[in-house]
């Protein structure tokens, strides 16, 4: 996300101000970003459900749709 020409020619303080919101919040996304990923890996370990009765089978479909 570029900074607007209205915070890039702001008064300093102003300035200073967005810059630093905006590079926190790109912490916040590259942190997310990360956590997401160890989440999904952990996810793909896991064995998968195995269905024991056609009602398990039918829950387990619409599951996987959602």
């Amino acid at each position: 996300m570029k900074m607007t020409s209205k915070q890039l020619f702001a008064a300093p303080k102003v300035a200073r101000r967005a810059k630093g919101r905006f590079d926190r919040g790109m912490e916040a996304v590259s942190a997310a970003r990360t956590r997401a990923t160890e989440i999904a890996r952990q996810c793909a370990a896991l064995p998968r459900l195995v269905p024991t009765n056609a009602s398990q089978r039918r829950r387990l479909a619409r599951l996987r749709l959602a």
